[in-house]
Order: C-alpha cells, then structure tokens, then sequence
C-alpha cells in the first residue's frame, strides 16, 4: 500500500457516514501496521489493538466485523 494509495482509502474511511468512530479507530491502527509492501497483512492480536485505543478486544472485535461488512478490509 503506497503512502498515496494509503492517504486515498483513509480518506475514504472517513468520509463514510457508515464508519462508526471505534471502526474509524480500528482502521487507522491497521493502515499504520499494515505490510506496505503488498498492502494486506496486519500482523497484530486484537487485544493489542484494543490497548492502543482504549477498548476490549471485543469492542475491536466488532468494528472488524464492521469494517469488513462495509468492505473497508
């Protein structure tokens, strides 16, 4: 994922009236850890993500299920 390509789908992430603020959150952390390389490929436990925002796992759990459902990741 280049930084171009990067600043375009977080953009695009924002301006989603569907992206709940955890989602939002969620999907930043990712972009940050994400293989840019090939773009794919976050390698982090959810309960590390959860520490990073200030959430449960669970709570990461289902804004993954949403971001996925809305077909950001």
């Amino acid at each position: 994922m280049s930084d171009t390509f990067a600043n375009r789908w977080r953009d695009a992430v924002l301006d989603c009236p569907e992206v709940e603020k955890t989602d939002l959150l969620v999907a930043l952390c990712l972009m940050r850890h994400a293989d840019y390389r090939t773009g794919e490929r976050v390698k982090m436990f959810q309960s590390t993500i959860a520490g990073y925002i200030g959430c449960s796992r669970k709570t990461v759990n289902r804004a993954v299920g949403n971001l996925r459902r809305l077909g950001w990741i």
